[in-house]
């Protein structure tokens, strides 16, 4: 809790810092800052509801909401290794491999739906046992479309006895 309010005291000095309407307007421009009050409001809310041991949100909420805010730490903390001189090469090696393949990735999943989503619609009139798409992610048929279609493409490597 200490180290939330040293991360909420830094961002209302940034505001601050800032003193006129334009540079507060700015200031919610950045990406980055947005992360940064998301991160808190989430970390917030998980703490407040378990110490509470609240009912207004369900366990699977709660962890779906604490695996955000997790990965919301874990890209800070990615973020934050550009200040060490050892590392900071490399993050800029992964951010501009990143920016450059995003056209790739698009394609990716544009090729993934293209064949996803006929299985996901078919899957719609099979009973339980003749399912075409397992349900690996419950209800969140975007997911159980990418995996099941990641591991056809795979060839099912699963299957294979590799141990001749």
């Amino acid at each position: 809790m200490a180290l939330w309010l040293y991360v909420v005291r830094t961002e209302i000095y940034q505001l601050l810092a800032l003193g006129k309407f334009k540079a507060y307007l700015d200031y919610f421009k950045s990406f980055w800052n947005w992360f940064d009050i998301i991160g808190l409001v989430l970390n917030l809310l998980i703490t407040v509801h378990s110490l509470a041991e609240s009912g207004w949100l369900t366990l699977w909420e709660l962890r779906m909401l604490s695996a955000i805010a997790s990965c919301n730490i874990f890209i800070k903390v990615f973020d934050w290794l550009r200040l060490f001189e050892k590392t900071a090469f490399y993050v800029q090696l992964i951010s501009e491999t990143l920016a450059e393949i995003r056209y790739f990735g698009v394609l990716i999943l544009v090729s993934l739906l293209m064949f996803g989503l006929p299985l996901a619609m078919l899957n719609h009139n099979r009973d339980e046992d003749n399912k075409l798409v397992d349900d690996i992610y419950g209800d969140y048929w975007i997911f159980n479309v990418l995996i099941n279609q990641g591991l056809a493409a795979m060839g099912n490597p699963y299957s294979k006895n590799y141990s001749d």
